[in-house]
């Protein structure tokens, strides 16, 4: 049965009626009818916007979402973070969304982790603004890479290893864009900012192709059983929970140990846990080692970067 509507003459009057009516075959039944005046033209419709104002064009069309995407080592004490996005605003750039700004001090390669885990699930045209940079202000060079139609700006200091065959490109801090009073100890505002901003409005005369990456330190992930593997620890979340290095697959045919202890029990979700550390699949696709309702972190007194061997159960 396919219902479908179609206009009733009514007698008397210019009008006509709406009817609904079933169809079967060429057989069809009226389910009702609705008279209603002949018009030249129906009434234009604004659609609702479910999103802010500006993620829709003149017409009322939902158009392309592209923002700018903060990570950063800054914290949220200090003034920096709302620094990075007064530039982002005075180009008029309103899209802005932080990812981390808990990135371990002075350490690109955690902040690599953060960026390489979550990256792919941003709009096409996203730009990321990372600032991880404990060499600001000596000869690394301030880069962008464009990579699976994403921007990264930031230091050439080995945060975005994971997008190394992307396209390089040096920033040139002489174009008009930057300000000649740049300061050495805060290139996030003075120089990355500008460059995040002008990529994100197509303004890109400041970037000059080069041959790629300076510094290229890409995180291993162990994904198949041998006798004996090396991982590490990647991230520590907020629940004390760590993040290892190794894939989901492997969960509940390795061991694995740190600094002595030797974890054996693995879940598939928390509360199956008891006492003690146990093994969880991670939302990032990667083997979590945690304890029930308290902090795994804390229990193994343990760090960013700690090696594991993973071994064969």
């Amino acid at each position: 049965m396919i219902p479908f509507y179609r206009k009733l003459p009514a007698k008397g009057k210019r009008s006509s009626s709406l009817s609904l009516s079933l169809s079967k075959g060429r057989e069809s039944a009226i389910l009702f009818s609705y008279p209603f005046q002949l018009s030249r033209s129906p009434p234009r419709t604004t659609p609702t916007p479910t999103l802010p104002r500006s993620c829709y064009n003149g017409c009322g069309t939902l158009r392309r979402i592209a923002m700018i995407s903060l990570l950063t080592d800054f914290g949220i004490k200090d003034t920096y973070v709302a620094e990075l996005k007064l530039v982002l605003l005075s180009h008029g750039i309103e899209q802005v969304l932080d990812i981390s700004h808990h990135v371990e001090a002075g350490n690109p390669r955690h902040g690599q982790f953060l960026l390489q885990s979550v990256y792919q699930r941003f709009p096409a045209g996203t730009v990321f603004l990372a600032v991880v940079d404990p060499g600001v202000g000596t000869k690394r060079a301030p880069v962008a890479v464009h990579l699976d139609h994403h921007w990264f700006v930031g230091p050439d200091n080995g945060l975005f290893s994971f997008a190394c065959k992307g396209k390089t490109f040096h920033i040139d801090t002489d174009d008009p864009l930057f300000s000649p009073q740049c300061s050495n100890t805060f290139h996030g505002r003075d120089i990355f900012a500008p460059a995040a901003a002008g990529i994100h409005n197509n303004v890109n005369r400041f970037l000059k192709k080069t041959v790629g990456l300076s510094v290229v330190r890409p995180i291993s992930f162990v994904e198949e059983i041998t006798a004996l593997s090396n991982g590490e620890i990647l991230h520590i979340d907020g629940f004390g929970n760590l993040v290892t290095s190794v894939r989901n697959q492997l969960l509940g045919r390795v061991t694995l140990e740190l600094d002595g202890k030797i974890i054996v029990q693995s879940h598939s979700t928390f509360a199956e846990g008891g006492d003690g550390l146990f093994m969880v699949p991670g939302s990032k696709g990667l083997i979590e080692i945690v304890a029930r309702e308290r902090r795994a972190s804390d229990i193994l007194r343990t760090e960013i970067g700690t090696g594991i061997e993973v071994r064969i159960k």
